[in-house]
């Protein structure tokens, strides 16, 4: 049976970029965008007008306030930040979702561009890229019971990693690796999640559990001190930038 390479890599170092520098090109790199909600939910309403009706009918389906304008949030985020690098108005983009509801552009008229999006407590994360991508954010709850759900979700060495020392935010930020994989691989969370390796370094799996024949890298970084995220891509050069999200860019 082929054997596929998941290597897990910490960046310790992330530099949030202002939104202002960035040229919206897409010419290898892997744009990773972060959205703090609080900061960016006052100017929502300027921006209603570019949300399909759908978005709006899944908004409303959350029963608190906060839930509904975070969703919403995402998607104005999602929809302006692809509109500058489709060059496209943003309110004419359509999205479907596959059937583990990865979410994708139903017609970008020719133009190749994937993305990923996730949200936990104060911050949204967006990942755009050429390539196949799966992004994921935690917040760190410190506490958060997670022991009933390790033996499901984790092997015996990263159970023993976790337990080691400063396990809520070592068991929040191998989640996000996990997770990040199956929606960049698009099997979904309730794949064999038990499966991916999550320690840092070089990993061999079996290519038919994963149902997939690329090699994939993933990066674990700090959103803040209090979120972690993590970032899966196919492995190859492509360097990963990171940027702070402004609505005030698009008034």
């Amino acid at each position: 049976m082929e054997q596929i390479k998941i290597t897990n890599h910490t960046l310790s170092n992330v530099n949030w970029e202002n939104a202002q520098i960035c040229s919206f090109l897409m010419l290898g790199q892997i744009d990773v965008w972060r959205i703090e909600i609080n900061a960016n939910e006052k100017r929502l309403i300027q921006f209603t007008s570019i949300i399909e009706n759908r978005e709006f009918i899944i908004a409303n389906q959350h029963l608190k306030t906060s839930d509904k304008n975070r969703y919403l949030l995402s998607r104005v985020a999602l929809r302006l930040v692809l509109s500058k690098y489709l060059l496209k108005n943003p309110e004419l983009f359509s999205f479907g979702n596959d059937l583990n509801n990865k979410p994708f552009l139903l017609s970008t008229n020719g133009d190749e561009i994937k993305f990923n999006i996730s949200y936990a407590k104060d911050y949204i994360l967006i990942a755009v890229s050429l390539t196949e991508v799966g992004v994921d954010a935690e917040y760190i709850d410190p506490i958060f019971d997670f022991n009933d759900i390790l033996t499901d979700f984790f092997a015996i060495d990263e159970k023993n990693y976790i337990a080691e020392t400063n396990s809520n935010k070592r068991f929040f930020t191998s989640w996000t690796k996990k997770e990040a994989l199956a929606k960049a691989i698009g099997i979904g969370i309730l794949g064999p999640i038990n499966q991916f390796p999550i320690l840092n370094g070089d990993t061999f799996v079996n290519s038919e559990i994963l149902n997939t024949t690329n090699n994939w890298i993933i990066h674990s970084f700090y959103v803040t001190n209090t979120h972690v995220g993590s970032v899966a891509r196919i492995a190859n050069q492509q360097p990963i930038a990171f940027w702070d999200f402004d609505l005030n860019l698009f008034i």
